[in-house]
Protein backbone atom coordinates (compact mmCIF):
# COMPACT_ATOMS: atom_id res chain seq x y z
CA UNK A 1 0.00 0.00 0.00
CA UNK A 2 3.09 2.35 1.07
CA UNK A 3 4.29 1.59 -2.22
CA UNK A 4 1.19 2.24 -4.46
CA UNK A 5 1.16 5.79 -2.71
CA UNK A 6 5.04 6.85 -3.72
CA UNK A 7 4.46 5.42 -6.88
CA UNK A 8 1.20 7.61 -7.35
CA UNK A 9 2.82 10.18 -5.80
CA UNK A 10 5.65 10.29 -8.35
CA UNK A 11 3.51 9.99 -10.67
CA UNK A 12 1.56 13.50 -10.07
CA UNK A 13 5.05 15.44 -9.51
CA UNK A 14 6.86 14.13 -12.67
CA UNK A 15 3.48 13.59 -15.23
CA UNK A 16 -0.05 14.68 -13.75
CA UNK A 17 0.60 18.51 -12.27
CA UNK A 18 2.97 19.03 -15.09
CA UNK A 19 0.87 17.53 -18.38
CA UNK A 20 -1.71 19.85 -16.37
CA UNK A 21 -0.12 23.00 -16.52
CA UNK A 22 0.73 22.17 -20.42
CA UNK A 23 -2.98 21.76 -21.05
CA UNK A 24 -3.72 25.48 -20.21
CA UNK A 25 -0.25 26.99 -21.45
CA UNK A 26 -1.33 24.85 -24.79
CA UNK A 27 -4.87 26.82 -24.80
CA UNK A 28 -2.71 30.22 -24.20
CA UNK A 29 -0.53 29.41 -27.03
CA UNK A 30 -3.80 28.81 -30.05
CA UNK A 31 -3.03 25.17 -29.84
CA UNK A 32 -5.21 22.24 -28.85
CA UNK A 33 -4.91 21.28 -25.28
CA UNK A 34 -5.60 17.58 -25.53
CA UNK A 35 -1.89 17.26 -27.00
CA UNK A 36 -0.41 18.20 -23.63
CA UNK A 37 -1.77 14.66 -22.63
CA UNK A 38 0.06 12.82 -25.94
CA UNK A 39 4.11 12.37 -25.17
CA UNK A 40 6.62 13.23 -27.72
CA UNK A 41 3.94 15.13 -29.51
CA UNK A 42 3.61 17.78 -26.17
CA UNK A 43 7.42 18.31 -26.78
CA UNK A 44 6.98 18.83 -30.48
CA UNK A 45 4.73 21.36 -30.02
CA UNK A 46 6.80 23.04 -26.81
CA UNK A 47 10.00 23.18 -29.35
CA UNK A 48 7.55 24.98 -31.67
CA UNK A 49 6.41 27.86 -28.83
CA UNK A 50 9.82 28.20 -28.30
CA UNK A 51 10.91 28.61 -32.05
CA UNK A 52 13.47 25.69 -31.24
CA UNK A 53 14.56 23.43 -34.28
CA UNK A 54 12.60 19.90 -34.44
CA UNK A 55 15.25 17.88 -34.35
CA UNK A 56 16.26 18.54 -30.82
CA UNK A 57 13.54 15.82 -30.46
CA UNK A 58 16.39 13.34 -31.48
CA UNK A 59 17.73 14.13 -27.94
CA UNK A 60 14.78 12.59 -26.16
CA UNK A 61 16.39 9.02 -26.96
CA UNK A 62 19.61 9.73 -25.54
CA UNK A 63 19.96 8.77 -21.67
CA UNK A 64 21.50 12.02 -20.09
CA UNK A 65 20.66 14.16 -23.01
CA UNK A 66 16.94 13.79 -22.67
CA UNK A 67 16.80 14.87 -18.89
CA UNK A 68 19.41 18.00 -20.09
CA UNK A 69 16.79 18.71 -22.84
CA UNK A 70 13.56 18.48 -20.33
CA UNK A 71 15.68 21.06 -18.60
CA UNK A 72 16.10 23.24 -20.78
CA UNK A 73 12.87 23.48 -22.57
CA UNK A 74 11.48 24.18 -19.29
CA UNK A 75 13.52 27.12 -19.12
CA UNK A 76 12.97 28.58 -22.30
CA UNK A 77 8.93 27.72 -21.82
CA UNK A 78 9.08 30.21 -19.01
CA UNK A 79 11.47 32.32 -20.77
CA UNK A 80 8.57 33.13 -23.21
CA UNK A 81 6.71 34.31 -20.14
CA UNK A 82 8.90 36.79 -19.38
CA UNK A 83 10.21 34.75 -16.26
CA UNK A 84 14.67 35.01 -17.05
CA UNK A 85 15.82 35.80 -13.74
CA UNK A 86 17.65 32.95 -12.03
CA UNK A 87 15.87 32.44 -9.20
CA UNK A 88 12.78 31.46 -11.68
CA UNK A 89 14.90 28.96 -13.42
CA UNK A 90 15.52 26.84 -10.24
CA UNK A 91 11.91 27.13 -9.11
CA UNK A 92 10.73 25.79 -12.48
CA UNK A 93 13.14 23.31 -12.47
CA UNK A 94 12.46 21.93 -8.84
CA UNK A 95 8.53 22.33 -9.10
CA UNK A 96 7.92 22.49 -12.46
CA UNK A 97 4.30 20.74 -12.34
CA UNK A 98 3.14 23.75 -10.05
CA UNK A 99 5.15 26.08 -11.70
CA UNK A 100 3.40 25.50 -14.76
CA UNK A 101 -0.37 25.34 -13.12
CA UNK A 102 0.69 28.74 -12.44
CA UNK A 103 1.42 29.92 -15.97
CA UNK A 104 -1.57 28.05 -17.11
CA UNK A 105 -4.43 28.83 -14.85
CA UNK A 106 -3.21 32.62 -13.75
CA UNK A 107 -5.13 35.12 -15.67
CA UNK A 108 -1.97 37.39 -15.49
CA UNK A 109 0.57 35.69 -16.87
CA UNK A 110 0.78 35.68 -20.92
CA UNK A 111 2.29 34.22 -23.47
CA UNK A 112 4.79 36.57 -24.77
CA UNK A 113 4.83 37.48 -28.58
CA UNK A 114 8.08 37.07 -31.00
CA UNK A 115 8.69 40.59 -30.95
CA UNK A 116 8.10 40.77 -27.13
CA UNK A 117 10.80 37.69 -26.97
CA UNK A 118 13.27 39.43 -29.10
CA UNK A 119 13.18 42.74 -27.56
CA UNK A 120 13.77 40.85 -23.90
CA UNK A 121 16.47 38.72 -24.99
CA UNK A 122 19.03 42.16 -26.04
CA UNK A 123 18.92 42.92 -22.52
CA UNK A 124 19.07 39.61 -20.74
CA UNK A 125 22.84 38.56 -21.80
CA UNK A 126 23.48 37.63 -18.11
CA UNK A 127 20.26 35.60 -18.00
CA UNK A 128 20.82 33.71 -20.69
CA UNK A 129 24.51 32.74 -19.51
CA UNK A 130 22.97 32.19 -15.55
CA UNK A 131 20.86 29.90 -17.80
CA UNK A 132 23.69 27.93 -19.46
CA UNK A 133 25.22 27.69 -15.79
CA UNK A 134 21.95 26.35 -14.59
CA UNK A 135 22.16 23.49 -17.26
CA UNK A 136 25.58 22.00 -16.80
CA UNK A 137 25.10 22.85 -13.42
CA UNK A 138 22.33 20.56 -13.46
CA UNK A 139 23.82 17.85 -16.19
CA UNK A 140 26.88 17.87 -13.11
CA UNK A 141 24.81 16.77 -10.68
CA UNK A 142 23.26 14.34 -12.44
CA UNK A 143 26.38 12.48 -13.82
CA UNK A 144 27.46 12.69 -9.83
CA UNK A 145 24.62 11.61 -8.12
CA UNK A 146 21.70 9.60 -10.39
CA UNK A 147 23.56 8.15 -13.97
CA UNK A 148 26.53 8.14 -15.55
CA UNK A 149 26.71 6.71 -19.43
CA UNK A 150 29.50 4.13 -19.81
CA UNK A 151 31.30 2.77 -23.04
CA UNK A 152 32.51 -0.91 -23.10
CA UNK A 153 35.62 -0.35 -24.21
CA UNK A 154 37.28 -4.24 -24.18
CA UNK A 155 35.93 -7.38 -24.55
CA UNK A 156 36.18 -8.86 -20.80
CA UNK A 157 32.81 -9.02 -20.57
CA UNK A 158 31.64 -10.58 -24.00
CA UNK A 159 29.31 -11.91 -24.66
CA UNK A 160 27.16 -10.25 -22.44
CA UNK A 161 28.59 -7.14 -22.91
CA UNK A 162 30.23 -5.97 -26.22
CA UNK A 163 32.83 -3.75 -27.35
CA UNK A 164 30.67 -0.88 -28.39
CA UNK A 165 27.59 -0.83 -25.89
CA UNK A 166 26.38 2.10 -24.22
CA UNK A 167 25.30 2.28 -21.16
CA UNK A 168 22.98 3.55 -18.74
CA UNK A 169 25.25 3.51 -14.77
CA UNK A 170 22.62 3.72 -12.01
CA UNK A 171 24.30 5.96 -9.38
CA UNK A 172 21.15 5.42 -6.66
CA UNK A 173 20.79 1.75 -7.26
CA UNK A 174 24.32 1.01 -4.45
CA UNK A 175 24.16 4.69 -3.86
CA UNK A 176 25.66 7.97 -4.88
CA UNK A 177 28.92 8.23 -3.79
CA UNK A 178 30.13 12.23 -2.51
CA UNK A 179 32.98 13.27 -4.83
CA UNK A 180 35.86 12.53 -2.87
CA UNK A 181 38.16 14.49 -5.07
CA UNK A 182 35.44 17.86 -5.47
CA UNK A 183 37.96 20.03 -7.19
CA UNK A 184 37.87 18.56 -10.71
CA UNK A 185 36.95 19.72 -14.29
CA UNK A 186 33.38 18.46 -15.06
CA UNK A 187 32.83 15.02 -17.24
CA UNK A 188 36.80 13.98 -17.13
CA UNK A 189 38.73 11.23 -15.53
CA UNK A 190 42.20 11.47 -14.68
CA UNK A 191 43.46 14.42 -17.35
CA UNK A 192 42.07 16.77 -19.18
CA UNK A 193 40.42 16.01 -22.62
CA UNK A 194 43.12 15.17 -25.31
CA UNK A 195 46.04 16.10 -23.20
CA UNK A 196 47.80 14.69 -19.91
CA UNK A 197 47.06 17.45 -17.52
CA UNK A 198 45.77 16.34 -14.45
CA UNK A 199 41.92 17.34 -14.37
CA UNK A 200 41.68 17.86 -10.66
CA UNK A 201 42.92 19.28 -7.37
CA UNK A 202 43.94 16.36 -4.90
CA UNK A 203 44.54 18.70 -2.04
CA UNK A 204 41.17 18.64 -0.81
CA UNK A 205 39.69 15.59 -0.49
CA UNK A 206 36.31 14.44 0.78
CA UNK A 207 35.40 11.46 3.55
CA UNK A 208 33.81 8.41 1.55
CA UNK A 209 30.00 8.66 2.34
CA UNK A 210 27.08 6.85 -0.18
CA UNK A 211 23.66 8.78 0.40
CA UNK A 212 19.78 7.52 -1.82
CA UNK A 213 21.19 3.87 -1.82
CA UNK A 214 18.44 1.34 -1.90
CA UNK A 215 19.80 -2.15 -2.49
CA UNK A 216 23.09 -3.68 -1.55
CA UNK A 217 25.63 -5.70 -4.60
CA UNK A 218 24.43 -9.28 -5.21
CA UNK A 219 26.17 -11.66 -6.37
CA UNK A 220 26.15 -12.28 -10.35
CA UNK A 221 24.98 -8.32 -10.19
CA UNK A 222 27.05 -6.64 -12.82
CA UNK A 223 28.81 -3.22 -11.33
CA UNK A 224 31.23 -0.35 -12.63
CA UNK A 225 33.50 0.39 -10.26
CA UNK A 226 36.94 2.08 -10.07
CA UNK A 227 39.70 0.58 -11.00
CA UNK A 228 41.50 -0.60 -7.78
CA UNK A 229 45.32 -1.80 -8.47
CA UNK A 230 45.92 2.46 -10.13
CA UNK A 231 47.80 3.60 -6.76
CA UNK A 232 48.46 6.86 -8.74
CA UNK A 233 44.80 8.63 -8.61
CA UNK A 234 41.85 9.50 -6.41
CA UNK A 235 40.04 7.20 -6.02
CA UNK A 236 36.96 8.79 -7.97
CA UNK A 237 39.92 9.31 -10.74
CA UNK A 238 40.38 5.93 -11.49
CA UNK A 239 39.84 4.72 -14.70
CA UNK A 240 36.38 3.01 -14.80
CA UNK A 241 36.00 -1.00 -14.79
CA UNK A 242 33.06 -3.48 -15.22
CA UNK A 243 32.63 -6.88 -14.16
CA UNK A 244 30.68 -9.41 -12.57
CA UNK A 245 30.31 -9.64 -9.23
CA UNK A 246 30.95 -13.07 -7.78
CA UNK A 247 31.13 -12.90 -4.19
CA UNK A 248 30.16 -10.59 -1.90
CA UNK A 249 31.78 -9.42 1.70
CA UNK A 250 31.87 -12.67 3.95
CA UNK A 251 31.77 -15.08 1.10
CA UNK A 252 34.69 -17.84 0.50
CA UNK A 253 35.53 -17.55 -3.00
CA UNK A 254 37.52 -20.59 -4.97
CA UNK A 255 38.36 -21.38 -8.66
CA UNK A 256 38.89 -24.80 -8.99
CA UNK A 257 39.41 -26.78 -12.63
CA UNK A 258 37.51 -23.02 -14.32
CA UNK A 259 34.54 -23.66 -11.91
CA UNK A 260 33.60 -21.32 -9.79
CA UNK A 261 32.63 -22.27 -5.90
CA UNK A 262 31.22 -19.60 -3.05
CA UNK A 263 30.57 -21.15 0.25
CA UNK A 264 31.90 -24.70 -0.93
CA UNK A 265 29.09 -24.25 -3.39
CA UNK A 266 29.26 -24.38 -7.33
CA UNK A 267 28.11 -21.01 -8.62
CA UNK A 268 25.70 -20.81 -11.37
CA UNK A 269 26.52 -17.98 -13.90
CA UNK A 270 24.03 -16.73 -16.93
CA UNK A 271 24.48 -18.45 -20.34
CA UNK A 272 26.58 -15.49 -21.83
CA UNK A 273 29.52 -16.43 -20.07
CA UNK A 274 32.64 -17.49 -21.75
CA UNK A 275 34.86 -20.31 -20.50
CA UNK A 276 37.94 -22.37 -22.39
CA UNK A 277 37.37 -25.28 -24.18
CA UNK A 278 39.30 -27.62 -25.69
CA UNK A 279 37.59 -29.01 -29.30
CA UNK A 280 39.70 -31.46 -30.99
CA UNK A 281 39.06 -32.45 -34.51
CA UNK A 282 39.90 -34.88 -37.43
CA UNK A 283 42.51 -31.96 -38.30
CA UNK A 284 40.53 -29.72 -40.43
CA UNK A 285 39.21 -26.63 -39.34
CA UNK A 286 35.57 -25.27 -39.22
CA UNK A 287 33.76 -23.71 -42.04
CA UNK A 288 33.87 -19.69 -42.59
CA UNK A 289 30.03 -19.43 -42.34
CA UNK A 290 30.02 -21.52 -38.88
CA UNK A 291 33.07 -19.33 -37.30
CA UNK A 292 31.04 -16.59 -38.52
CA UNK A 293 27.44 -16.98 -36.81
CA UNK A 294 29.28 -17.30 -33.64
CA UNK A 295 31.34 -13.88 -33.60
CA UNK A 296 34.40 -15.51 -34.29
CA UNK A 297 36.03 -13.77 -37.60
CA UNK A 298 36.50 -10.29 -36.37
CA UNK A 299 39.90 -9.04 -34.66
CA UNK A 300 38.15 -9.90 -31.31
CA UNK A 301 37.01 -13.00 -32.29
CA UNK A 302 39.81 -14.40 -33.45
CA UNK A 303 41.39 -13.99 -30.28
CA UNK A 304 39.36 -16.38 -28.97
CA UNK A 305 41.02 -19.37 -30.97
CA UNK A 306 44.47 -20.62 -30.32
CA UNK A 307 46.00 -24.02 -31.98
CA UNK A 308 46.55 -26.58 -29.17
CA UNK A 309 48.88 -28.60 -31.31
CA UNK A 310 48.05 -31.68 -33.48
CA UNK A 311 49.16 -35.28 -33.01
CA UNK A 312 51.05 -36.58 -35.82
CA UNK A 313 50.38 -40.05 -35.43
CA UNK A 314 46.33 -39.74 -35.43
CA UNK A 315 46.07 -36.68 -37.55
CA UNK A 316 43.75 -34.98 -34.84
CA UNK A 317 44.03 -31.80 -34.47
CA UNK A 318 43.18 -29.62 -31.04
CA UNK A 319 42.26 -26.04 -30.62
CA UNK A 320 41.48 -23.63 -27.64
CA UNK A 321 37.84 -21.39 -27.81
CA UNK A 322 36.83 -19.52 -25.94
CA UNK A 323 33.04 -20.38 -26.03
CA UNK A 324 29.77 -19.70 -24.19
CA UNK A 325 28.16 -23.59 -23.24
CA UNK A 326 25.40 -22.68 -26.36
CA UNK A 327 28.38 -22.24 -28.65
CA UNK A 328 30.09 -25.46 -27.08
CA UNK A 329 26.96 -27.24 -27.48
CA UNK A 330 26.89 -26.02 -31.54
CA UNK A 331 30.70 -26.95 -31.56
CA UNK A 332 30.10 -31.02 -30.52
CA UNK A 333 27.31 -30.81 -33.27
CA UNK A 334 30.16 -30.09 -36.16
CA UNK A 335 31.20 -33.19 -38.35
CA UNK A 336 34.77 -33.13 -38.00
CA UNK A 337 34.61 -33.08 -33.98
CA UNK A 338 36.03 -35.69 -31.99
CA UNK A 339 35.67 -34.62 -28.52
CA UNK A 340 34.87 -31.26 -26.52
CA UNK A 341 36.06 -30.61 -23.13
CA UNK A 342 36.15 -27.78 -20.96
CA UNK A 343 40.17 -26.56 -20.23
CA UNK A 344 41.90 -25.87 -17.57
CA UNK A 345 45.26 -25.14 -16.28
CA UNK A 346 46.93 -27.81 -14.00
CA UNK A 347 46.22 -27.40 -9.97
CA UNK A 348 49.52 -25.90 -8.20
CA UNK A 349 50.64 -24.75 -11.10
CA UNK A 350 51.68 -21.16 -10.44
CA UNK A 351 51.09 -18.20 -13.00
CA UNK A 352 52.98 -15.07 -12.77
CA UNK A 353 50.90 -12.09 -12.15
CA UNK A 354 47.94 -13.65 -10.66
CA UNK A 355 46.74 -12.01 -7.06
CA UNK A 356 48.72 -11.59 -4.34
CA UNK A 357 51.30 -12.86 -6.63
CA UNK A 358 53.67 -14.35 -4.06
CA UNK A 359 55.05 -17.55 -5.29
CA UNK A 360 54.41 -19.54 -2.07
CA UNK A 361 50.76 -19.52 -3.05
CA UNK A 362 50.18 -21.53 -6.16
CA UNK A 363 47.83 -20.14 -8.01
CA UNK A 364 46.46 -19.61 -11.57
CA UNK A 365 43.64 -18.45 -13.42
CA UNK A 366 41.41 -21.85 -13.12
CA UNK A 367 42.72 -22.54 -9.80
CA UNK A 368 42.80 -19.99 -7.19
CA UNK A 369 41.97 -19.58 -3.47
CA UNK A 370 40.44 -20.71 -0.88
CA UNK A 371 40.03 -16.56 -0.41
CA UNK A 372 37.66 -14.96 2.17
CA UNK A 373 36.24 -11.82 0.81
CA UNK A 374 36.52 -9.70 4.05
CA UNK A 375 33.40 -7.86 5.56
CA UNK A 376 32.93 -4.18 7.35
CA UNK A 377 33.56 -4.94 11.22
CA UNK A 378 35.74 -8.88 10.26
CA UNK A 379 38.40 -9.47 12.81
CA UNK A 380 40.66 -11.42 11.75
CA UNK A 381 43.84 -12.90 13.72
CA UNK A 382 47.28 -12.28 11.53
CA UNK A 383 49.32 -14.96 10.26
CA UNK A 384 52.05 -15.17 7.57
CA UNK A 385 49.36 -16.73 4.96
CA UNK A 386 46.35 -13.84 5.16
CA UNK A 387 49.49 -10.77 5.80
CA UNK A 388 50.07 -11.66 2.27
CA UNK A 389 45.96 -11.67 0.92
CA UNK A 390 45.21 -8.67 2.67
CA UNK A 391 48.09 -6.45 3.53
CA UNK A 392 47.05 -4.35 0.10
CA UNK A 393 43.63 -3.72 1.83
CA UNK A 394 44.93 -2.64 5.13
CA UNK A 395 47.38 -0.43 3.28
CA UNK A 396 46.17 1.22 0.83
CA UNK A 397 42.27 0.77 0.50
CA UNK A 398 41.81 1.20 4.37
CA UNK A 399 44.77 3.82 4.76
CA UNK A 400 47.54 2.36 6.83
CA UNK A 401 50.29 2.76 4.35
CA UNK A 402 53.04 1.57 7.95
CA UNK A 403 50.96 -1.67 7.59
CA UNK A 404 53.84 -4.45 8.38
CA UNK A 405 55.40 -7.70 8.98
CA UNK A 406 58.64 -7.88 10.63
CA UNK A 407 59.85 -11.35 11.51
CA UNK A 408 56.47 -13.02 13.07
CA UNK A 409 55.40 -9.83 14.41
CA UNK A 410 52.80 -7.27 12.79
CA UNK A 411 52.56 -3.61 13.18
CA UNK A 412 50.35 -0.94 12.77
CA UNK A 413 51.26 2.74 13.48
CA UNK A 414 54.35 1.72 14.80
CA UNK A 415 52.70 -0.70 17.61
CA UNK A 416 52.97 -4.41 17.38
CA UNK A 417 49.24 -5.92 16.67
CA UNK A 418 48.35 -9.92 16.36
CA UNK A 419 44.65 -8.94 14.84
CA UNK A 420 43.03 -6.17 11.99
CA UNK A 421 38.95 -4.86 12.11
CA UNK A 422 38.55 -4.22 8.20
CA UNK A 423 36.91 -0.99 8.27
CA UNK A 424 34.88 -1.42 4.54
CA UNK A 425 33.20 -4.18 2.46
CA UNK A 426 34.70 -5.85 -0.28
CA UNK A 427 34.21 -7.05 -3.45
CA UNK A 428 35.06 -9.95 -5.69
CA UNK A 429 34.88 -9.47 -9.43
CA UNK A 430 35.45 -11.67 -12.63
CA UNK A 431 35.10 -10.74 -15.92
CA UNK A 432 32.47 -12.79 -18.39
CA UNK A 433 34.76 -13.53 -20.87
CA UNK A 434 36.94 -15.48 -18.11
CA UNK A 435 40.33 -15.61 -20.25
CA UNK A 436 40.15 -12.27 -21.84
CA UNK A 437 39.69 -10.52 -18.29
CA UNK A 438 42.32 -8.26 -16.11
CA UNK A 439 40.10 -8.87 -12.73
CA UNK A 440 40.08 -9.77 -8.75
CA UNK A 441 42.37 -12.81 -10.18
CA UNK A 442 44.69 -10.19 -10.98
CA UNK A 443 45.05 -7.57 -8.31
CA UNK A 444 42.77 -8.70 -5.60
CA UNK A 445 39.27 -7.12 -4.22
CA UNK A 446 37.41 -4.38 -5.06
CA UNK A 447 36.95 -1.97 -2.10
CA UNK A 448 33.22 -0.68 -1.51
CA UNK A 449 34.45 3.16 -1.75
CA UNK A 450 35.60 2.16 -5.56
CA UNK A 451 32.11 1.35 -6.45
CA UNK A 452 30.68 3.77 -9.06
CA UNK A 453 27.13 1.78 -9.80
CA UNK A 454 24.82 -0.56 -11.62
CA UNK A 455 24.15 -1.00 -15.37
CA UNK A 456 20.61 -0.81 -16.38
CA UNK A 457 20.22 -0.47 -19.84
CA UNK A 458 21.71 -0.75 -23.40
CA UNK A 459 20.36 2.78 -24.66
CA UNK A 460 23.22 2.28 -28.10
CA UNK A 461 24.96 -0.30 -28.91
CA UNK A 462 27.92 0.31 -32.50
CA UNK A 463 29.84 -2.81 -34.06
CA UNK A 464 33.37 -1.63 -34.48
CA UNK A 465 34.08 -3.88 -37.32
CA UNK A 466 31.11 -2.46 -39.56
CA UNK A 467 30.45 1.19 -40.71
CA UNK A 468 27.55 3.47 -41.06
CA UNK A 469 24.00 2.32 -40.16
CA UNK A 470 25.01 -1.30 -40.31
CA UNK A 471 27.45 -0.76 -37.19
CA UNK A 472 24.45 -0.25 -35.42
CA UNK A 473 23.13 -3.70 -33.21
CA UNK A 474 19.39 -2.70 -33.81
CA UNK A 475 18.47 -5.94 -31.29
CA UNK A 476 20.77 -4.64 -28.53
CA UNK A 477 19.01 -0.86 -28.04
CA UNK A 478 17.02 -0.52 -24.81
CA UNK A 479 17.63 -4.17 -23.49
CA UNK A 480 17.46 -4.07 -19.63
CA UNK A 481 21.03 -5.48 -18.31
Amino acid sequence: MLVALLLLAILQYFYIFPVLGLYKIFQKAGLAPWMAFVPALNTYYILKIIHRPIWWMIFLLVPGLNIILCIVLVIELIYCFGKVSFGHQVLAVLFTGFYFIKLGFSEHERLLSKDERSALSQDSFSEMASMISFVLLSAVIIRTFIFELYTIPTGSMEKTLLVGDYLFVSKLNYGARIPITPMAFPFSQSTLPFTNIKSYFDKISLPYFRIFGWQNIKRNDIVVFNYPADQLHPVDRKENYIKRCVAIPGDSFQIKGAEVFVNNKKSSFPETVQLCYLVITDGTFFSRDFLNSLGLLTDRGSEAITEAGVDPGSGYAAWKIWLTKDAAARFKLQHNVKEIKLYSELPGQREAGIFPNDPTLKWNIDYFGPLYVPRKGDKIQLNKTNYLLYQKAIKYYENHPDFCMKGDSFYLNGKPINAYTFTMNYYFMLGDSRYNSEDSRFWGFVPENHIIGKPLLIWLSIDPDQKWFSSIRWKRLFNCI
